[in-house]
């Protein structure tokens, strides 16, 4: 602490910087008295300077009142030394002081000792200070902080308070008499009385907290008054305050569309202001409704006519500089320049028209499709235009409304239906998802032509495995059809099946080929077994031909028999 107030002995701005950063909870509590009255005395001398000596003092005492020993001693003295402070012209110290009596009230709030002693007689002083220097400065948080701790010593500046604070602060005024709905209801009809839009719009806020009634027709009625005076200030306020409140209360305006809309296209002429935000209101109005009547198609044509005429008397001497430029055309410099905010404010304007007004004149049409192109080649703000492509607006109207049916109506009238060139204007989040939706489909096709191939390898064994089936019902119908029974003399030798290609029946292809032949026509083919070798088959058909010969050498055995007896017999006689 003794480095503490060596640095708060110079007079450099630097140093007392430095030693604010060395005060802390656990220095003060470990200084010894002395050092902390040497410390609160020099804290004194400069709350009772100027500029920025009090200033200093001001943060210094702040961060002296983590200790409860330096309240007690001089929280009252301090706090007397700045509430005088703010009564001085200054202005350096009005903010510093202002934050270290707020402190000190938080701090001693709830303390009955402290409290009575340092804030109770001092509250209603400090307030009416606020409410003075209120139209200065920014004291809505210190004034908030009161009302919240002392309501009962700030009541009587509730009504100084209401004029110079903002909806912050009105929320905790309605807490102070009364119930929250009638006190709010009460200051609500007084302000409204009065005409003053901008603590209107703070009541409104405060009401959608409290879930208070807003007498919407009275509302109407004073908002409507201000607007149809037609008057610059005036109407440019009223189109302030229903573009901010839309917000809160902007079913009280869906339902006076008609008197809204007609009101506000005549304040189009008073001047670029006013018309900039008459086109923002407008613009909120059309979108909140949807689908705007056939009714309306003529007033907005006509609004949005005005909208280009002024848009066509803008500067175009960007480029344009010198005598020369000037003498060749001089009424270029003389037409107004519109901000990058303006262009904007109208092209999202045109762009609602044509999404949400879906029976505009062709040539209407024309004319904002022309803007389009003349603008889109001097500012950034006009690549999201009505006019994406050669074809029609469709690309626009999808990407704002893709949940809506019925697109196809809003294709440009002089215009082939659109084709592919919708995918070329499609948000970077958009062309994302679509080449993970192709990665996706690429996947699905070779995972699909992988399973034709195996199913494509499956039907070829099937189809060996079925000529083999074939073969076998073909060699059953065979043995069906002859009854075959073998003799019990001697043997023909049969071949084995390993001897098949040099044997005298032939070969495989052959025996095969026999097969199919002698297949009957008109026989059907039966598959009852299943044939698992190919050289049983041959084998089979080889004993059928071998018991075939067999047969014919008995026939000729027996023939022999006949002619061998008769000679028996001649022999005998």
């Amino acid at each position: 602490m003794n480095q503490v107030l060596d640095l708060l002995s110079s007079d450099s701005l630097l140093n007392r910087q430095k030693a604010a950063t060395l005060i802390t909870p656990f220095n003060l509590n470990a200084a010894s008295e002395p050092i902390k009255h040497k410390l609160k005395t020099k804290v004194s001398s400069m709350l009772k300077s100027q500029g920025k000596e009090r200033a200093s003092g001001a943060v210094i005492a702040r961060l002296c009142l983590e200790d409860w020993a330096i309240i007690k001693s001089h929280g009252s003295v301090w706090g007397n030394i700045m509430l005088h402070a703010l009564d001085l012209p200054d202005t350096i110290s009005w903010k510093p002081c202002i934050r270290t009596l707020t402190a000190l009230y938080v701090k001693v709030h709830g303390k009955a000792d402290l409290s009575r002693d340092i804030a109770g007689q001092h509250i209603g002083d400090y307030m009416k200070r606020l409410t003075n220097l209120s139209s200065k400065i920014d004291c809505s948080d210190a004034i908030t902080t009161m009302l919240e701790l002392y309501p009962t010593q700030c009541r009587k500046y509730l009504n100084e308070l209401a004029k110079v604070t903002k909806g912050e602060t009105l929320a905790y005024l309605c807490f102070s008499e009364r119930k929250q709905q009638e006190e709010w209801q009460q200051r609500f009809s007084k302000t409204l009385n009065e005409g003053d839009l901008d603590l209107l719009y703070d009541y409104l806020k405060v009401a959608s907290l409290i879930d208070a009634f807003v007498p919407s027709e009275s509302l109407f009625a004073r908002i409507f008054e201000q607007l149809a005076s037609l008057k610059p200030g005036e109407s440019l306020r009223a189109l302030n305050f229903i573009s901010n409140s839309f917000h809160f209360i902007g079913p009280i305006y869906k339902a006076k569309f008609d008197a809204l809309v007609f009101q506000i296209a005549e304040c189009l002429d008073l001047g670029i202001d006013e018309a900039s935000a008459s086109v923002v209101v407008l613009d909120k109005l059309v979108r909140s409704v949807g689908c705007i009547s056939q009714n309306y198609t003529s007033l907005f044509s006509l609004v949005a006519k005005k909208v280009l005429n002024l848009l066509s008397k803008r500067s175009i001497a960007t480029g344009a500089s010198g005598l020369a430029d000037y003498v060749q055309n001089p009424e270029i410099f003389s037409q107004p320049a519109y901000s990058d905010a303006i262009l904007k404010t109208f092209l999202q304007f045109l762009e609602a028209v044509c999404v949400h007004v879906p029976h505009i004149p062709q040539s209407l049409r024309v004319q904002i499709d022309k803007y389009v192109l003349e603008l889109g080649d001097q500012s950034e703000v006009l690549q999201l235009t009505l006019y994406p492509g050669k074809f029609s607006i469709l690309p626009l109207a999808i990407n704002q409304n893709r949940l809506l049916k019925g697109l196809e109506t809003l294709v440009h009238p002089r215009l082939p239906p659109p084709t592919i060139s919708y995918e070329r204007h499609l948000s970077m989040e958009q062309e994302a998802q679509r080449e993970v939706e192709l990665e996706y489909q690429k996947q699905d096709e070779e995972a699909m032509i992988e399973d034709l191939e195996a199913v494509n390898e499956t039907l070829d064994t099937k189809d060996d495995q079925e000529s083999l089936n074939n073969i076998a019902d073909q060699e059953k119908s065979m043995n069906d059809d002859s009854e075959i029974v073998v003799p019990t003399k001697k043997p023909i030798p049969i071949p084995k099946p390993d001897s098949f290609e040099s044997s005298e029946f032939g070969s495989l292809t052959e025996n095969t080929r026999q097969l199919e032949l002698e297949i009957p026509p008109g026989k059907r083919l039966k598959v009852d077994e299943k044939v698992e070798d190919i050289s049983s088959v041959i084998v089979q058909q080889e004993e059928k031909d071998n018991d075939a010969q067999l047969n014919e050498q008995e026939e000729d055995m027996d023939s022999d028999d006949d002619l061998i007896i008769p000679s028996l017999v001649m022999d005998s006689d």
